[in-house]
This record gives C-alpha cells, sequence and structure tokens, in this order.
C-alpha cells in the first residue's frame, strides 16, 4: 500500500513539473513574439512538450519544454546583438552613400548577414536561425565601413585645408598678374586637387591625402617665398635708393635685384626669391662695407688733426689716408677701410709718443728740482742736458731729445732720486 501511495504522489509530481515548465515556456514565447526573433524552433518545441504532456509522457514533456524556454532565450539574446550590428552597418552604408562612397561590399556583407540567418545553424541537432554568424558578418563590416568611412573624412578635410593654402596663396596682391598667377602657379596645384577628389571618388583614400597635402605644402612654401620675395624686395630697393643717393657704387647689387624682379615677373617665385636675397645680402655688405670705411677715414682724419696739434707731420699716414680715399671713391671699401685704419695707428702711435715723451720730460723736471733743492753738485750739468732734451722736442726732433733724455735719465738714476724708466726709453729698448 505503501509503494503504491509512493508511486502515485510521484507520478502527480512529475506532472506538475511539466505543466509548470510548459507554463513558464508559453508565457516566454508569448512576449518574446514581439521582438520579431524567429522562434519556429522553441515553438515546435513547445508544441511537441505539449502532445508528451497529452500522453502523460512527463518527463520528456518536461525536458522538451525546458529545451524550448532555454532555445527562446538564447535566440532572444542572438537576435538583439544581430539586429545591433546589423543596424549599425546599415547606418555605415547610409553614410558611405552620403559620402559618394562605394558601399556595394558593406551591402553585400549585410545581405550575407541576411542569408546567414535564413540558412540557420545546428544547435544541439535543433536547426535554429544563425544570428550568431550573421552577427559577426556584420560586425566585421561595420568595422570595415567605419575605417573607410574616418579615411574618407580625413582625405576630406586634407583636401578642404590644402584648398584653402591654395586660396590664400591665389589671393595673394603682389607684381605678378592674375592671369600668370592662374596658369603658371596654381595650375598645377589645381590638377593635384582635382586628381585628389577624382581618387576619393574611387575609393584611392591613402593616395588622395597624399596628393592633398602635396598640394597644401607647395601652395603653403611657394606663399612662404612670395611673401619673402616681396619683404626682400622692399628692403634692398630702399637700401639701394639710400646709397645711390649718398654716390655708392650698388651695381652688382642692382644687377641681381633687376634678375630677380624679372623672375618674379615671370611668376618664378622660387628663384625670384633666392636672387632676390642675394641682391639684398649684396646691398648690406656694401652699405656695410663702406659705412665702416668712411667712419675709419673719419678717425684717420681727427688721428691726424690730433698730430698737427703736436706739430708733428706724418706724411706716411697722411698717403694712406689720400690712399683710403681714391679707394672709397673707387668702390673698393675694404682696401680703403684697411689703408684708413693703418693711417689711424700710425698717427695714434706718434700722438702716444709725443705725449709719453711730455709726461716723461714733465717728471724728469720734477726730480731735476728736487736734486738741486738737495744740492746735489751735478744738478747744473743735468738742468743743460735736460733743456736741450726740452728744445729738441718742442722742435720735433725726438730723436735727438731721446738720447738726451736718456743720459739725463742716467745721471737722475746715480743720484737715487728716481727709479723709473721713461716710458721712450722702455719703447727703445723693445725696438
Amino acid at each position: 500500500m505503501a509503494a503504491t501511495t509512493k508511486k502515485h504522489f510521484g507520478f502527480w509530481g512529475a506532472k506538475t513539473q511539466a505543466m509548470d515548465s510548459l507554463a513558464r515556456a508559453e508565457g516566454l514565447l508569448e512576449m518574446m513574439k514581439l521582438s520579431r526573433a524567429d522562434f519556429a524552433t522553441p515553438q515546435m518545441l513547445l508544441e511537441e512538450a505539449r502532445t508528451l504532456l497529452a500522453l502523460k509522457d512527463y518527463r520528456k514533456s518536461l525536458e522538451a519544454a525546458e529545451q524550448a524556454e532555454r532555445l527562446a532565450e538564447i535566440i532572444e539574446e542572438r537576435y538583439r546583438a544581430a539586429r545591433k550590428a546589423m543596424g549599425i552597418l546599415k547606418s555605415e552604408i547610409k553614410q558611405l552613400e552620403e559620402l559618394g562612397l562605394n558601399a556595394s561590399e558593406a551591402q553585400a556583407a549585410l545581405d550575407l548577414a541576411k542569408e546567414r540567418i535564413r540558412q540557420g545553424t545546428l544547435e544541439n541537432g535543433i536547426r535554429i536561425p544563425n544570428y550568431l554568424d550573421a552577427r559577426l558578418t556584420a560586425e566585421d563590416a561595420a568595422k570595415q565601413a567605419r575605417g573607410i568611412i574616418i579615411k574618407a573624412r580625413e582625405a576630406s578635410d586634407a583636401v578642404f585645408t590644402a584648398q584653402l593654402a591654395l586660396d590664400a596663396l591665389r589671393d595673394m596682391e603682389g607684381p605678378i598678374t592674375q592671369e600668370l598667377m592662374d596658369t603658371v602657379v596654381m595650375a598645377p596645384m589645381d590638377d593635384m586637387m582635382q586628381r585628389s577628389t577624382e581618387l576619393i571618388a574611387k575609393g584611392e583614400l591613402e593616395e588622395a591625402i597624399v596628393l592633398a597635402t602635396q598640394a597644401e605644402e607647395k601652395a603653403n612654401g611657394i606663399r612662404v617665398d612670395y611673401m619673402e620675395c616681396m619683404r626682400s624686395l622692399e628692403s634692398c630697393q630702399g637700401i639701394l635708393k639710400n646709397l645711390t643717393a649718398e654716390g655708392v657704387a650698388v651695381g652688382r647689387a642692382t644687377q641681381l635685384l633687376d634678375g630677380g624682379r624679372s623672375l618674379l615677373l615671370t611668376a618664378k617665385v622660387t628663384g625670384a626669391r633666392d636672387a632676390i636675397s642675394r641682391a639684398e645680402k649684396e646691398a648690406l655688405t656694401v652699405s656695410n662695407q663702406y659705412r665702416k670705411a668712411v667712419a675709419s677715414i673719419e678717425s684717420a682724419e681727427q688721428a691726424l688733426r690730433e698730430v698737427s696739434r703736436t706739430g708733428m707731420v706724418d706724411a706716411e699716414a697722411e698717403k694712406r689716408l689720400n690712399g683710403a680715399k681714391k679707394a672709397l671713391a673707387d668702390g673698393k671699401y675694404l682696401r680703403a677701410l684697411d689703408l684708413a685704419d693703418d693711417c689711424r695707428k700710425s698717427a695714434s702711435k706718434k700722438v702716444d709718443v709725443h705725449e709719453g715723451l711730455a709726461k716723461s720730460l714733465h717728471e724728469m723736471r720734477q726730480n731735476l728740482e728736487n736734486l738741486k733743492q738737495e744740492g746735489v753738485p751735478f744738478a747744473d750739468e743735468v738742468e743743460e742736458i735736460l733743456s736741450r732734451a726740452e728744445r729738441e722736442y718742442e722742435e720735433g726732433d725726438y730723436a735727438g731729445c731721446g738720447k738726451d733724455m736718456k743720459i739725463a735719465s742716467v745721471l737722475l738714476g746715480t743720484s737715487g732720486s728716481s727709479g723709473k724708466v721713461p716710458l721712450y726709453l722702455i719703447r727703445e729698448r723693445r725696438d
């Protein structure tokens, strides 16, 4: 009796489990139908579970109902993922078409994903829609399409910025006529831009970016050269105008400038920049050399005036000064600078000797006065020699003055009243 009761309760328990599982599966499928996924296989399993339940095969009915539930959840999850991936791919296809790019490969991938769904796949021996492979196919195609779109936008940006550079160059004001600017300067770059645009349409995006970038760099380079031409041209013309007004020879710089201006007027911008830059450098060099030579001649003249105030004459220095002035007039500015410097140094040396002798004579005269106060017996002899040296100094006889100062210095030195050696003696010893 007990065994019969136990069997009876086991029978009703299995039935209850099968009915509960069937109810859950039915509710789940009813709810999931809203997602538009293909639940044909779970629905078939559900019908099988109902049949088995009616046949009182509760264990198999339970298994079929649970399998239907699991399979419905799997299909729903994969369906949502596939739908999302395919939606993204559709968006990428739309963007490709809007950009005028070839979307055939992406569209083919979308069609393939749909076909994979229709073909289905076996899952534990049961055929279900192949949402998994459809998702993977759509994701891979969307990724490739996104890469093309990003590269296409990069190419479009490159074309846009390059066009800005070309427009900035075209709008520059200068001596080049608009006709020459368009036909000689702009035409090659306009062709590059046209080819770049055509490459984008063909999907050859890397090549399009390279070409647009080259056009932009070329346009910017020519624009910089053009601006440098205008700056150097104005600067050089101003320098040459000032030099010409001062009577300075500027033949070479003028020739270079004329050549550069001719190149510029024929729209050969880079060559013009180099020629005008050389002209400017030449003009600056001439200007610097000329002004240094003029300043050096003025310094030499001042030095000779200092010599004249001492009553001396430096014929050699005057000869160099005259040579410097002639070289300046002949446009030999470096030669004029060297001669004037030599003149100044020679004249300055004479003035230094004159002042040095004067200082030494003054010191010796003071020492002699000290000797007289001390009553040194040979002070009169020193007085006579020093007076003669002073007369020779006044007459410009520096050689005689030096000899007498040397004698007087020896005598003064023997008295112990002066240990100094006159400047002129130091010079003689060095010579």
